[in-house]
């Protein structure tokens, strides 16, 4: 009977709809096994390194299970039919009458209805009815039932989990090891490309388009990165590109992670690759050069007629130098026959050719071009030579051209310095060093004076050297020069260029003539007060060592062992003569100090005892007798002491001075640090007012007060905190002077000037001008009233005069009390030591004026570089000949006294022999090279006429 169509496509939608159900719960069952696949499999190319074939076979595994199990759940849904859909709606529904598959039974056709029965025969009317509600009962029921009755059976949350776990492991991988997932991914997916397998090394390699020319030899290396390279095995692979048969060659080692091997006699093409293990770098082609290949160089600069220099052949080694007009002649050997060759050259900033130069064969020899060029300017030149083929080069040979400039002469000023004073009976030695770069034409030197003019004179020797040493030395008693005059002398020199003539002349050396009681006082201004006391201990030290030698020998003679006498009295012997020869150095010393005198003359008297006793020992007989050497030996010893008893008297002396002059240090640091905050306070005043009414003028000068400022403040502060310790040394004698001090340290501290300095810094910085003028203006007036109390010898002595009564010594020492006050009143002020030609003290005014640093330029924190003194000889025991006199001293190589010059015993065994630099002396000038000592003094000329900025040519208290 006729089934409704109604019927037939509602159970033919549930059917639909489980099958688009179960196709999609295959495909993500599917998808879920083929990501877990592709990870197991992407875990065993990790883990193998498969080479291409077997990722061919891994990326058709991919695909075969994607086609099969596409397959699989396409076929699977098909058996879905509309009876299994009319069951399961039934069972749902509950019917126990099955009208839902009454109806299927009924409505199938088509491929899914089964073999018709035989026609049966004619339906009562009755059942006809029956058969008719029961369908139409059916269809009711499956119009009344949701879409989803069957479909939501099939749940699909399982393989969602599935293929949601596979993608996290896949994602987690790509989190934990990104370079990893990439990279197997692209090798598993790109079975055809070159990748290598993954592994934990990074290898790069040098180069990364290994190039060759046919049958030479190439270098390959590789850094390998990534993990470390300690106990595995490097190799280097190579297969050719006709077959896959790979060889593995051992690479060493050349630094760190760094691998190399050089292939010998590369004439075929090939791939090449590093590799540990199953682990390797890429496959890398190496391309075969059948180009020209530069083999041989020869190259000739022949230089100018003038510059007398020989022409030498030698090879291209990536620069020709030479001087303008000199010619080139380059000669080029390829592997290959050539038919030629050009250069070209380029100036450096620009591409473009400025020059060409074309190059023939060599005739007999077809692989040799050569070119000729005359050098006229610095340019980068390329070379690229052609084959009888027309082949070129791979690249092109390229090497510089540095024009050699013909410098004009250099002329280094090695002695005495740009200004040296001296006085008129003295001798100035002059020294140059005098150089060229090509040669010298001639040189001469040029002298001065006041009122006259110049004289020029040339000297002999000088044409054709390249480097020569001037040296002239002036007697200046010949010249008859007086104390005021100026004396100048400078070097003039040319060089041998006929069209660049150069001439050039030396720094000039300017002379100024002093009188012995200038040399005195500059003497005396570069003697620190530890080198005054060092003297007397030196020649303590020295008689000591001298006595002791001969206690040694009367010690040895009662011994009466005869060669213990003889090396006692050899020893002796030479103790005498080194003493003898320190006393009479002192003896002829120049008297800088009023006590020098007495000293001088003391070790006069001591010599002739010394050099009686060097007599006795080397030409008395009588030696060989233990007794008699005995006594002679307490006779000699005996001869020593009255002048011994003297020098302990002038030694004691000189201590005690050396304590007085120690305090009187602080009193001339004290009056520095007072005229610099009255200057400081003055002018900060000054500037206040005038940033009041709107003058802006001198506000740039701000900033420098406030370093003044604070580097008085540094000043102040140290002198609070040496003074004690020094004022505990001083002797009974100077009991007066102690309790002076005492009140003025006392002030110090009750007022707490150095706070108000540094509270006027503060301020300064804040912007704060007017308070910072108060706090300023304060502290220079508590300091007057401190360092102006009466009957106070400290007080004196702050304000530049040197108190009587102070200490046990007489007139002498009273004087050379004064002495040291004077010039420690200077050094503290920057005065003395780096006074120029035309200076009146002040810090940095004319010549070569080196102040001291801080403020007025202080002793303590000064850094002074002293001008040549010249003049009578005086042992400088603290430094080097230029810290002191450069006089000779009797011819015996100890001309200026410099420590250095020292007898072996004092150098090596006296303490005391070599005491620190002169507060504010500074470094020696000794220890720079010769040659860059000139440029060392102008540095810090340079540098102290800076920061000078205005100083006052009296006090210097504007030096830095």
């Amino acid at each position: 009977m006729d089934v409704p169509q109604e019927l037939r496509e509602t159970l033919a939608h549930f059917r639909d709809r489980v099958r688009a159900r179960l196709r999609l719960r295959g495909t993500l069952a599917l998808a879920a096994a083929w990501v877990a696949l592709a990870i197991v499999l992407g875990l065993l190319d990790a883990w193998l390194g498969f080479e291409n074939q077997g990722r061919t076979v891994l990326a058709l595994l991919l695909a075969g299970a994607v086609v099969v199990g596409l397959g699989v759940v396409f076929w699977r849904s098909r058996r879905f039919t509309i009876g299994e859909a009319a069951q399961r709606l039934d069972a749902v529904t509950g019917d126990p009458r099955g009208l839902a598959s009454i109806g299927s039974d009924l409505a199938v056709e088509g491929p899914e209805a089964p073999p018709s029965p035989p026609a049966p025969p004619a339906l009562p009317t009755l059942e006809t009815y029956l058969t008719r509600r029961a369908l139409a009962e059916s269809l009711a029921r499956l119009r009344a039932l949701p879409e989803d009755t069957l479909t939501s059976r099939i749940h699909l949350r399982p393989v969602w989990m599935l293929l949601g776990v596979a993608l996290a492991a896949v994602i987690g991988l790509a989190i934990w090891q990104p370079r990893a997932t990439s990279l197997i991914a692209q090798r598993l997916f790109q079975p055809g490309r070159e990748l290598p397998p993954y592994s934990r090394y990074v290898f790069d390699l040098d180069p990364s388009q290994p190039r060759v020319i046919y049958g030479k030899a190439l270098t390959l290396a590789a850094e390998i990165t990534g993990a470390p390279v300690e106990g595995v095995e490097v190799h280097l692979l190579t297969r050719s590109a006709r077959n896959a048969q790979v060889d593995r060659l051992p690479v060493f080692r050349e630094a760190g992670q760094r691998f190399a091997q050089k292939l010998e006699g590369v004439t075929t093409p090939l791939e090449v690759a590093f590799a540990i293990g199953r682990a390797r770098s890429a496959w890398v082609p190496v391309e075969i050069l059948w180009q020209p290949q530069l083999e041989r160089s020869e190259v000739t600069v022949t230089p100018p007629r003038y510059a007398g220099r020989k022409t030498v052949p030698g090879t291209l080694t990536g620069e020709i130098q030479g001087l303008r007009g000199s010619e080139v002649h380059l000669r080029l050997s390829s592997n290959r026959p050539l038919s030629g060759g050009l250069l070209e050259a380029r100036v450096e900033g620009n591409n473009e050719v400025v020059e060409k130069v074309d190059g023939t064969p060599l005739r007999g020899d077809p692989r040799t071009v050569e070119f000729r060029w005359t050098i006229s300017r610095d340019c980068r030149w390329t070379v690229d030579l052609r084959d009888i083929r027309g082949t070129r080069m791979a690249e092109p040979v390229r090497f510089l051209q540095r024009l050699v400039p013909d410098e004009k002469p250099a002329i280094d000023l090695l002695a005495p310095g740009p200004f040296a004073m001296a006085t008129p009976s003295s001798a100035v030695k002059l020294q140059w060093q005098v150089s060229d770069d090509i040669g010298l034409d001639r040189a001469s030197w040029v002298r001065t004076a006041d009122g006259f003019r110049d004289r020029a004179t040339a000297l002999p020797g000088v044409g054709g050297e390249r480097s020569v040493e001037v040296q002239r030395e002036i007697q200046l008693t010949n010249l008859g020069v007086s104390p005021g005059q100026t004396l100048e002398f400078l070097l003039e020199a040319r060089d041998r260029n006929p069209s660049l003539m150069g001439v050039s002349s030396s720094t000039p050396v300017k002379v100024k003539i002093i009188s012995e009681e200038e040399y005195a006082e500059q003497i005396r201004v570069r003697t620190s007060i530890e080198e005054f006391a060092a003297r007397y201990q030196v020649l303590r030290d020295t008689l000591d060592a001298a006595a002791k030698a001969l206690d040694e020998l009367a010690e040895a003679a009662r011994s009466g062992d005869r060669q213990k006498i003889e090396a006692a009295r050899q020893r002796a012997l030479n103790k005498q003569k080194q003493a003898a020869q320190w006393f009479g150095d002192f003896a002829d010393d120049f008297p800088a100090f009023a006590t020098d005198k007495e000293l001088s003359e003391l070790s006069g008297d001591l010599q002739e005892e010394l050099e009686k006793n060097a007599k006795d020992l080397e030409g008395q007989s009588g030696w060989e007798n233990p007794a008699k050497a005995e006594e002679l030996a307490k006779q000699m010893r005996e001869r020593l002491r009255a002048g011994s008893d003297k020098l302990d008297e002038q030694k004691e002396m000189a201590d005690e001075f050396a304590k007085i002059a120690a305090v009187a240090e602080m009193g001339a640091e004290l009056q520095a640090i007072h005229q610099e905050q009255r200057e400081v306070s003055e002018t900060l005043a000054r500037i206040a007012e005038e940033l009041a009414v709107g003058m802006t003028n001198n506000r740039h000068k701000v900033g420098e007060l406030r370093q003044r400022q604070l580097r008085n403040e540094e000043r102040l502060r140290e002198v609070e905190e040496k003074l004690p310790e020094r004022l505990a040394q001083l002797p009974e004698s100077a009991a007066k002077l102690k309790e002076g001090a005492e009140k003025v340290l006392e002030g110090l501290k009750n007022f707490d000037v150095a706070k108000q300095m540094g509270d006027a810094v503060t301020k300064i910085g804040k912007g704060d001008l007017l308070g910072a003028s108060n706090d300023s203006l304060l502290a220079r007036g508590n300091l007057d009233q401190i360092l102006g109390q009466p009957d106070n010898p400290f007080c004196d002595m702050c304000q530049g005069n040197m108190p009587g009564g102070m200490g046990s010594g007489g007139a002498g020492q009273q004087e050379a009390l004064a002495q040291m006050m004077g010039a420690l009143k200077r050094r503290a002020q920057g005065q003395g030591q780096g006074q120029g030609p035309d200076s009146k003290g002040g810090t940095g005014e004319g010549g070569q004026g080196f102040g001291a640093k801080g403020g007025s330029g202080s002793s303590m924190a000064g850094t002074q570089l002293p001008v040549p003194l010249i003049g009578p000889p005086r042992l400088q025991l603290n430094g080097p000949k230029s810290l002191g006199s450069t006089g000779d001293k009797s011819g015996d190589g100890r001309a200026g006294g410099s420590a250095t010059s020292q007898p072996e015993t004092a150098s090596n065994t006296l303490p005391g022999a070599t005491v620190p630099n002169a507060k504010g002396s500074g470094p020696s000038l000794d220890e720079v090279p010769m040659k860059y000592r000139e440029a060392v003094k102008n540095y810090f000329s340079r540098e102290g006429e800076a920061k000078a900025d205005g100083a006052s040519g009296g006090s210097g208290a504007g030096g830095k």
